[in-house]
Parts: C-alpha cells; sequence; structure tokens
C-alpha cells in the first residue's frame, strides 16, 4: 500500500503529520531513519534540522531525499533549540500530529499509525512512544528498559504468554528517542525549554505535560529501534559530556515546578546522578570540578528561581 493520507482505520479526515528529525554528523543512520518515515504506511511530511554536521549529511539528505524540509544551522544547537526550529515549522504546516525521532533510530511501516489510532481513542495523553528496541532488534533499548518498571505492568504482560497486551501503558517518563505529541499537547507545551542544550530537555518535557494534566504512555503494538550504544557508562566517556550531563541536571532540578512533589522527585534523582559521577570519577581534581560546577550552577540557578518567586509574589491578587 502506498502512503496516503488516510490510510488510518476508521478514519474519515485527512491528517497532516509532521517528523522532526535533528542531525549532527549521522550520516551512517540516515538511510534507516529517514527511510522508514518515507515509507511507511501514511504521508509523513519530514523536516531535518541539521546541527552543523562536518560528515556530508547535508549534502546525501539533499541529493538523496529531496522530499525533506532540510534546515542547515551553522552552529550545533543542542536537541531542544534544534528540535524547537522543526516544531515551529510543523505548526506553519498546521500538524496535527509532530513525531519527534532520533538521528540514531527508525521505525516500522505501521509505528505511527499505531500511535495515532491509539492517540485518537485515548486523547488524554500528549505524548506516547512505541516499544524501543535495540538497533539489531535482540533487545530492548537498555535506557527504554529502564524505565519499564514504572509502565504499570508492561513489562510483566510483554514477556507473558497468557496476557493480552493493551493499546496503551502509563509510564512516568520515556525517553525521547521517538514521541508521538498530539496537536492540543504541543500547543500547550510550546516546544522544549531552551535553557537545555543537551541533555534533561525531555525531562522537562514530561514534567510540564504531566502538570498540564497528560499522561503519558506506551502502545506495546508499535516498534522502533534505538541503534546506540548498550551501556550507561558510554555517558561518562568524556569530561566534555560529563560536564553537559550534570550541568542540565542541575538546570532541570532548580527549575521551578508546580507541584513541590515533582521538585523533589527531581532532586533526588539529580543527587543519585551526582554521587554516580563522583564515583565515575578517578581523580579527585575531576571530582572537585564536578562538584564546583553542580554546586555554583545550583547557587545561580536558586536565585534565579528566587527572582522568579518573588516577581510572582508581587503580582498575587489580594485576597
Amino acid at each position: 500500500m502506498s502512503p496516503t493520507e488516510n490510510s488510518l482505520p476508521n478514519l474519515t479526515e485527512p491528517l497532516t503529520v509532521v517528523a522532526i528529525v535533528v542531525t549532527y554528523n549521522g550520516k551512517k543512520w540516515l538511510d534507516k531513519c529517514l527511510g522508514s518515515l518515507l515509507h511507511g504506511d501514511i504521508k509523513i511530511r519530514t523536516i531535518v534540522v541539521d546541527n552543523g554536521s562536518t560528515d556530508g549529511s547535508q549534502a546525501y539528505i539533499q541529493e538523496n531525499y529531496p522530499e525533506v524540509e532540510f534546515v542547515q544551522s551553522e552552529e550545533n544547537l543542542g536537541f531542544g533549540k534544534a528540535n524547537n526550529i522543526g516544531l515551529e515549522k510543523a505548526k506553519l504546516m498546521k500538524a496535527d500530529y509532530v513525531f519527534l525521532l532520533n538521528q540514531d533510530a527508525w521505525i516500522s511501516p505501521d509505528c505511527v499509525p499505531k500511535l495515532i489510532e491509539a492517540q485518537r481513542q485515548s486523547p488524554e495523553y500528549g505524548i506516547l512512544s512505541p516499544i524501543q528496541y535495540n538497533g539489531d532488534g535482540s533487545d530492548l533499548d537498555f535506557k527504554f528498559h529502564r524505565f519499564l518498571g514504572g509502565a504499570s505492568g508492561l513489562l510483566m504482560d510483554l514477556l507473558s504468554t497468557d496476557r493480552s497486551l493493551k493499546d496503551i501503558y502509563d509510564i512516568p517518563f520515556v525517553n525521547e528517542a521517538m514521541w508521538l505529541i498530539s496537536k492540543k499537547a504541543l500547543q500547550d507545551l510550546i516546544g522544549f525549554d531552551q535553557i537545555f542544550d543537551h541533555y534533561g530537555e525531555d525531562d522537562d518535557m514530561i514534567a510540564r505535560a504531566v502538570s498540564l494534566g497528560y499522561r503519558i504512555g506506551v502502545c506495546p503494538h508499535a516498534a522502533g529501534w534505538h541503534d546506540r550504544p548498550q551501556m550507561e557508562a558510554v555517558r561518562f566517556r568524556n569530561d566534555c559530556v560529563n560536564w553537559l550531563y550534570t550541568r542540565d541536571l542541575v538546570y532541570l532540578m532548580t527549575k521551578p515546578r508546580p507541584f513541590a512533589s515533582t521538585r523533589m522527585g527531581l532532586a533526588f534523582y539529580c543527587l543519585k546522578r551526582l554521587i554516580a559521577d563522583l564515583l565515575r570519577s578517578n581523580r579527585l581534581r575531576q571530582c572537585r570540578s564536578i562538584l564546583f560546577v553542580q554546586v555554583s550552577l545550583w547557587w545561580k540557578l536558586n536565585q534565579r528561581w528566587s527572582k522568579i518567586r518573588d516577581a510572582l509574589a508581587l503580582r498575587k491578587p489580594v485576597s
């Protein structure tokens, strides 16, 4: 079946579905990633925002995928800011759904239709993810597997041979490797907070979605693959990545939240990450450097938070 805008079950009106892929030196994945979007069961308009690749990705996309809307950034904007460029274009296209896909990931032909059908039946879900496998499909993606512990029985149902799978399972958090976002949720969330350069932007968007009353879910009947090293230690492969990660976690923790419980949960998570960073650091100097970055950013951002609280207090209506 050739991709059309009316190939969803029980769909009487056409939908505009826009996919956004942020690329940075990811040429080796382009055929699988973009091919899965362009040759799926429904028509998906695809936007690629390149973050200044140096591996020839730009020329390869323009030569082999002329139907893709290509946006070139002169610098590496980071994941959130680059995605926001695509999200703004998707709004101009009047997208009914936006699908965010990592450059090192790809999906099955029926993945997006199944996610859309599930969301249409349960519109309270603002963000949905398919099951995320590793690159060769031999197991679940390691990070996705870690989050399944909070997914209301999904892991047990997947392992069981005598249980039928539900259409959607609630989950507190799912990593942004492949997200379907509804039009209403996108309007309410606006986009990623640009304070986050490389890490934490998906944590922040999930927290904001939940605070607005949206539910987060995983659809077990939809599938995607994420081709990244299947070990958590890669996050700490060098001091630069370590610094970016710990810095953006502090941003995440010190950002004002509507509910104190959310803030405390983030604080506990960031404290665990700080301890893990220090334990992984073999040099005392590196330990001191990480701790200094954490404490200094915590101090600066708490000052920022105090100013915001004071401003809000001044605007509070008198009863």
